[in-house]
């Protein structure tokens, strides 16, 4: 399937439908540019490349398509600097061969089906309302705040957690040797406990997402590069 012929017409015509608006473009070369694509509702995100095959890169992976096929070789470009979801050794990139497959493809991708809350799920959603709070403007805000209880209130929510694999974790960060495998600076300090150097195991493809708990799947960060995958 020859993208420059096919895909972005393709897209473009079904923006609508399923939700998507182009967000950025980076020419790599005359015959090859990388568009990055955001689904609305979700935020997700997923990058076209245009060259003799249809290469598309997404966030996390998807369930077995025919026609769609895993490629290993994800292409590298500037394009990604300003998307830390796109990081080096991060998301997942895949060989579209025909336009029927390239539509389950995305409907898939951009499905708004919702997984139960993940901890990281529930400090977006206090930034969320926190930044609601800052565009009110200060005055209602302190208004608020001279009537608001001081004690706060307190709700049960069902959580999702993963058992993960001890042995994966202590061979990525062994693997690190105290070095974010994001950003390449040191640990930014060391645990209290033991005296190693502080990182965060952090998963490729996240396991919410249908991710392996394997060493190929994970890598070592600093708080920062964690927090900036999640929600820069």
């Amino acid at each position: 399937m020859n993208p420059k012929i096919y895909t972005l017409p393709f897209l473009e015509r079904n923006a609508d439908k399923l939700d998507i608006e182009w967000i950025n473009t980076k020419h790599i070369s005359d015959d090859w540019k990388v568009k990055i694509f955001e689904h609305k509702p979700t935020g997700l995100l997923f990058a076209i490349y245009d060259r003799k095959v249809t290469l598309i890169r997404l966030e996390h992976s998807v369930s077995a398509i025919a026609g769609v096929k895993e490629w290993s070789r994800i292409p590298k470009s500037s394009a990604f600097d300003a998307f830390p979801k796109f990081a080096p050794g991060l998301g997942y990139c895949v060989k579209v061969e025909t336009l029927d497959s390239l539509n389950q493809l995305l409907q898939q991708y951009c499905s708004s089906t919702k997984e139960p809350p993940t901890i990281l799920d529930l400090h977006e959603e206090m930034f969320i309302l926190a930044e609601k709070s800052s565009k009110s403007g200060a005055a209602a805000r302190r208004k608020r705040l001279d009537s608001a209880p001081k004690k706060p209130s307190k709700r049960t929510v069902t959580i999702t957690v993963y058992d993960r694999n001890p042995d994966v974790v202590a061979e990525v960060l062994e693997r690190a040797d105290g070095v974010c495998e994001i950003c390449s600076d040191p640990a930014p300090f060391v645990r209290r406990v033991n005296g190693t150097a502080y990182l965060e195991v952090h998963h490729k493809v996240l396991l919410s997402r249908g991710g392996d708990d394997t060493v190929d799947n994970a890598i070592a960060v600093c708080p920062n590069c964690h927090r900036k995958v999640h929600y820069g």
